[in-house]
């Protein structure tokens, strides 16, 4: 799922999010939109809705690692993936 540009659309995107695992997605992945907006997707999914979660993250490779690991140990995602 896409993310939203700004925090405005938080909510349409996490109604989203439970509509897709209310189906039966098992996953929720979520890319596009700014670094904040698809870490507090990723965020509410979890916490809400116990769902697994998968942060797409773009940006430069040199940081990635580093990003990757703060946010599945700050407990925002469960998986980090990187945008080619």
């Amino acid at each position: 799922m896409s993310a939203p540009d700004t925090e405005d659309g938080l909510g349409h995107a996490q109604q989203a999010a439970s509509r897709a695992l209310a189906a039966g997605a098992c996953l929720v992945a979520v890319a596009d939109g700014t670094p904040l907006t698809r870490r507090l997707v990723c965020e509410a999914a979890r916490l809400e809705q116990g769902a697994v979660t998968l942060l797409v993250e773009d940006g430069p490779e040199d940081s990635f690692e580093d990003r990757a690991r703060t946010a599945v140990l700050s407990g925002r995602t469960d998986l980090v993936g990187r945008r080619q």
